[in-house]
C-alpha cells in the first residue's frame, strides 16, 4: 500500500480528503500532519510515496519549509491560488509538480501516480531487502514494485500473489496455496474466478504475458509459475 503525507489547512481538511477519495479506492493511503517534524518523524515510520502540501501564501512558504526532506520524498504542491507567480516560487522551493484547484478526485489520483513513477526512491535501509525478476523489482519492505524503474501500483493482494510466485521463480505454486495467501475464510477461499481476475491484473500491469521473457503461465490441474528467462536465483 503506498501512503502519502499531507499537510493543508485545517479548514481545508475536508476538501482535501474529498481530492484524496479516488486515491484511497486504490489503496493509497493519506496520513494528514501538522507541522514538518511530524512530517519528518512520520518519513522514518511510514516511508510515505509522497509529500502533499498546500499552498496559501504568494511565495509558496509552505513549500520552502518541507524543502530540506525533499531528497527523501517528493513534494507535491497544490493550491487554489490563481496566480501564475505561486506556481513558479513552488517549483523553485523543490516541488516536482503544482495542481490547481479545483481538480477532480479521479484526476488527482492519475497525476499523483504519474508522477510517482518517476519519482519513486527506495529508503536505504530498502536496498537490499528487494528481489529482482527480470525487469521487475520488488521492494519487500515497502510493499512496492517497479517495472522498467518506474514504480507500479498494485492492490495489497496483486502484490501478495506477485511476492509469493517471485520467492517461486521457476517453480509451479499451487492454485491452493495461492488461494491461502488471499483469503483467510474458507467461503472465499475457492473463488477461482477472484484469483483469476488478479492474476489477469498482474499481467497486465506488469506485462507478464505468455510471449515475455518473464510471465506467468497456468500449470494446468496444479496452479501457476512465474517464469523467467536467465534468472539466478
Amino acid at each position: 500500500m503506498l501512503k502519502t503525507l499531507v499537510f493543508c489547512n485545517q479548514k481545508n481538511k475536508a476538501l482535501f480528503h474529498g481530492l484524496l477519495a479516488y486515491s484511497r479506492l486504490f489503496d493509497i493511503e493519506s496520513v494528514f500532519i501538522e507541522s514538518c517534524n511530524e512530517a519528518r518523524q512520520q518519513l522514518q515510520l511510514l516511508q510515505p510515496a509522497a509529500l502533499i502540501v498546500e499552498v496559501t501564501t504568494s511565495d509558496a512558504a509552505e513549500i520552502r519549509q518541507f524543502e530540506p526532506l525533499s531528497k527523501a520524498v517528493p513534494l507535491f504542491a497544490v493550491s487554489a491560488m490563481t496566480c501564475e507567480t505561486v506556481a513558479v516560487s513552488a517549483y523553485q522551493n523543490g516541488a516536482v509538480t503544482f495542481i490547481r484547484l479545483p481538480c477532480g478526485s479521479k484526476e488527482f489520483y492519475y497525476r499523483l501516480l504519474s508522477v510517482l513513477k518517476n519519482c519513486y526512491r527506495p529508503p536505504l535501509n530498502e536496498l537490499h531487502n528487494t528481489i529482482d525478476v527480470g525487469n521487475i523489482k520488488i521492494y519487500t519492505k515497502s510493499n512496492r514494485v517497479m517495472l522498467n524503474n518506474e514504480i507500479i501500483h498494485l492492490t495489497p493482494s496483486e502484490y501478495n500473489l506477485l511476492l509469493l510466485l517471485a520467492q517461486n521463480v521457476n517453480q509451479t505454486v499451487s492454485t491452493e496455496e495461492m488461494y491461502n495467501k488471499l483469503w483467510s475464510t474458507s467461503e472465499l477461499r475457492h473463488t477461482s474466478r477472484g484469483l483469476q481476475m488478479h492474476l489477469s491484473k498482474l499481467r497486465r500491469k506488469l506485462n507478464l504475458k505468455q510471449d515475455q521473457q518473464v510471465r506467468i503461465i497456468t500449470i494446468h490441474g496444479k496452479g501457476y509459475c512465474l517464469q523467467a528467462d536467465n534468472y539466478n536465483s
